[in-house]
C-alpha cells in the first residue's frame, strides 16, 4: 500500500540513514499503466529515494498448503521474497557479488515462479512503458527462465541510481564504520592517522579488485584523507577524516 511503501522508504532513508534497502512489491492485479499511476500519483514515490526499488508484476507459485490457501494448484504472491533471494544469490556468487546488478536471465532467474499475475509483462511494449519510470519488470522469453529484467532504484538523479550501486555503497560505508571502531578511543596522532589511512586504503583496494568502482585506478577510484588540515592540534582527541 502507499502508506506502507512510504513508511519503508522513510525507514531506509531517515531512520537507518541509507544503510538498508527496501524491495517494494506491486499492488495486486495492476496493468502496466496502472502500475505507473501507482508509483507516480497514488503512492507518489517516483524519484523519491535511491534506497528502494519497486518491481512488477506479482508472481504465481505452487500452492504450499491447500488447507490454508485454498484448493487452487497455484497462488499469486508478492515477488519481494523471490527478489530478496536473487539479491542474496548474486551477493554470494563471488567476492564482491553485491556490486553486480541483480538482473538478467543468467543471474536473476526467479526459481519457483511458475507464471506472472498479468501477461502484459511478456509484452516488450508494456515493459517499455514501466522501465523508463524506474519500475523493474519481471518477465521471460521462449525457452528462457522467468527473471528480473531491471535493476533501477526509484531515484534517477542520485549518486547511486541502481540497486547494485546503492547496496554496494551501503556495504562499504558499513564495513568502514566497523573497521574504525578500534581507533575510536585512541589519541589523535599522525602515527594513528597513518594507520587508519593504510587500513582504509587496503580495504578499498580490495573492493576495487572486486569491481566496486568504475575504474581500477586507485587514484581516481577513491580517496582517504586523515591529514593535518582535518585534524588541527587543538583537537587532539577527535579524529576527523574523509573517504569518498
Amino acid at each position: 500500500t502507499s502508506s506502507v511503501h512510504n513508511a519503508m522508504i522513510t525507514y531506509c532513508e531517515v531512520t537507518r540513514e541509507k544503510s538498508v534497502f527496501a524491495i517494494l512489491d506491486p499492488p495486486s492485479a495492476v496493468s502496466a499503466t496502472a502500475m505507473i499511476t501507482y508509483v507516480k500519483t497514488t503512492a507518489a514515490i517516483s524519484e523519491l529515494t535511491e534506497s528502494a526499488a519497486i518491481y512488477w508484476p506479482r508472481v504465481k507459485i505452487s500452492n504450499p498448503k491447500k488447507s490454508i490457501y485454498g484448493l487452487a494448484d497455484q497462488i499469486t504472491v508478492p515477488p519481494s521474497g523471490h527478489i530478496a533471494g536473487v539479491f542474496s544469490r548474486v551477493d554470494n556468487a563471488r567476492p564482491g557479488g553485491i556490486y553486480d546488478p541483480p538482473a538478467g536471465p543468467d543471474v536473476a532467474a526467479l526459481f519457483g515462479v511458475l507464471d506472472f499475475e498479468t501477461t502484459e509483462t511478456l509484452d516488450e511494449e508494456k515493459r517499455d512503458l514501466v522501465f523508463p519510470e524506474r519500475i523493474n519488470p519481471l518477465t521471460t522469453y521462449k525457452g528462457g527462465p522467468r527473471f528480473i529484467d531491471g535493476a533501477r532504484c526509484l531515484k534517477s538523479t542520485s549518486n547511486f541510481p541502481t540497486v547494485a550501486q546503492r547496496r554496494g555503497a551501503s556495504k562499504i560505508e558499513k564495513e568502514l564504520k566497523t573497521a574504525s571502531q578500534v581507533f575510536r578511543h585512541k589519541n589523535n596522532t599522525k602515527t594513528l592517522r597513518a594507520a587508519i589511512t593504510r587500513t582504509f586504503q587496503s580495504y578499498l583496494l580490495g573492493q576495487m579488485s572486486f569491481g566496486a568502482f568504475k575504474t581500477t585506478d586507485p587514484t581516481t577510484a577513491f580517496f582517504v584523507d586523515f591529514g593535518d588540515a582535518l585534524n588541527p592540534a587543538n583537537a587532539p582527541n577527535t579524529i576527523t577524516g574523509r573517504v569518498g
